[in-house]
């Protein structure tokens, strides 16, 4: 009997040998992940949408360069386009959630108090693509949230990429952070003075609540 293999792997837009040129679009090949565009339509790293065309996070490389796909919380205009954007989830006192159970050294598995969160509702893996910030008495981790579960009675049971590696007990510092890219905006209307995480610069002018590709790597010009 023969056995069929499969490769997964990112999705490629486009000659990606030498020439390196989309045939249909006659333009620059790219890689995407994830793969699929949400309504089909294939908007580019220099195009801002009113819609979202592609999930929050997904990752595009065009040559040397790496784009993430994001929203601006604010309107990203001159002089701003041409400075380091920020993360305004970062900004929020409320993100601060005691944990409700202690973990465990092995788990990758917890449970926040949300009350302060969203106001307690978080739908099924809202959070993911995000970070869990984890502090109690000198000890630290920062883990990449991988899913969540609806939030029931402001308690809301999170899944992180590696194990914790140390036991945070009830009443625990645990601050959840959404994914960097999901409310982008200058620096100056995000406030750096409230330690906003630096994430990208944005090729385009962006308008308020527009989705667009912010560029994270390769050779950009800042002003």
């Amino acid at each position: 009997m023969k056995k069929i293999g499969f490769i997964l792997g990112r999705r490629l837009r486009g000659d990606m040998g030498p020439n390196n040129i989309d045939p249909v679009r006659n333009l620059v090949g790219r890689i995407l992940a994830p793969a699929v565009s949400l309504t089909g339509v294939e908007q580019d790293y220099d195009e801002e949408s009113v819609i979202q065309n592609f999930t929050i996070g997904s990752r595009m490389r065009v040559e040397d360069r790496v784009f993430y796909y994001s929203q601006a919380v604010a309107a990203i205009l001159y002089p701003y386009q041409f400075r380091l954007c920020v993360s305004t989830d970062q900004v929020l006192a409320a993100n601060d959630c005691p944990t409700l159970t202690a973990t465990t050294v092995a788990g990758r598995t917890v449970t926040l108090d949300v009350t302060g969160f969203q106001g307690g509702v978080v739908p099924a893996n809202d959070l993911a693509g995000g970070y869990v910030e984890c502090n109690a008495a000198g000890i630290f981790a920062w883990r990449r949230i991988v899913s969540n579960l609806v939030a029931v009675g402001n308690a809301c049971i999170i899944t992180v990429d590696r194990p914790f590696g140390q036991i945070f007990g009830i009443g625990s510092q645990m601050s959840v952070h959404k994914s960097l890219y999901r409310n982008v905006a200058d620096p100056v209307t995000a406030a750096l003075a409230t330690f906003a995480p630096a994430v990208g610069l944005p090729p385009i002018p962006v308008q308020i609540a527009y989705y667009f590709w912010l560029q994270t790597y390769g050779p950009c010009f800042l002003g």
